[in-house]
């Protein structure tokens, strides 16, 4: 691969990119640096037309997350008509519960609110068990 090949894979406009390629008895060794190019243009003229790009692509990239009690880490199948979920609430603190399989799916990053869990004593032991809640919007 030569060094135009190298360059036209960086995702940089008007990056100054200086690679060096050295032999050695190991194979081939590449250094180099990247940096911005000297701008020739006004730089208030930049920073106005970049300003709403910057702007947009934050708040398409953080959108606000839904008021809810836990926010589920795994889910995992257990028997024939439950799940095994592993939930954490605002403050860290990781729960797992059982959940009888329902209508609503539930995923990885779900939201979920109004839920109700009851500490249970089986066969098997202490678990806790959700009755009810809902997926946040």
């Amino acid at each position: 691969m030569d060094k135009e090949q190298l360059i036209s894979m960086f995702p940089f406009e008007k990056m100054e990119i200086n690679l060096r390629v050295t032999k050695t008895d190991k194979g081939i060794e590449i250094t180099g640096t990247a940096k911005p190019q000297a701008a020739s243009e006004d730089k208030s003229e930049n920073l106005e037309s970049e300003t709403p790009d910057t702007c947009e692509r934050n708040q398409s990239s953080a959108p606000e997350e839904p008021e809810y009690q836990y926010k589920v880490l795994s889910v995992k199948p257990s028997g024939k008509s439950s799940l095994l979920l592993e939930l954490v609430d605002k403050n860290g603190e990781v729960t797992a519960a059982y959940m009888r399989v329902g209508e609503q799916p539930i995923a990885v990053g779900s939201c979920l609110t109004t839920v109700d869990i009851q500490q249970k004593t089986g066969a098997y032991g202490d678990y806790k068990l959700i009755n009810t809640c809902e997926i946040a919007a």
